[in-house]
């Protein structure tokens, strides 16, 4: 993958990062314990999978790009 590319699925990966933890917030205040579980055991799923699958192998290609790393 060009590096062009890759800073376009890096930028959307990081975005839908944002929107779930603005959902983990949502889910937190659920009352009912086993459902609220259940949602964030998906979210969690959901950014690990995001994490390990799209964001990891970007970074470890074009080190550069890494959010976290110096500026």
């Amino acid at each position: 993958m060009d590096k062009g590319t890759a800073e376009v699925i890096l930028k959307s990966a990081l975005s839908l990062g944002e929107r779930i933890n603005d959902l983990d917030r949502v889910v937190r205040d659920i009352k009912d314990f086993d459902e609220r579980k259940r949602l964030l055991e998906c979210l969690g799923v959901v950014m690990a999978e995001l994490n390990a699958g799209i964001v990891l192998p970007i970074i470890s290609r074009y080190p550069d790009m890494d959010p976290d790393g110096p500026t």
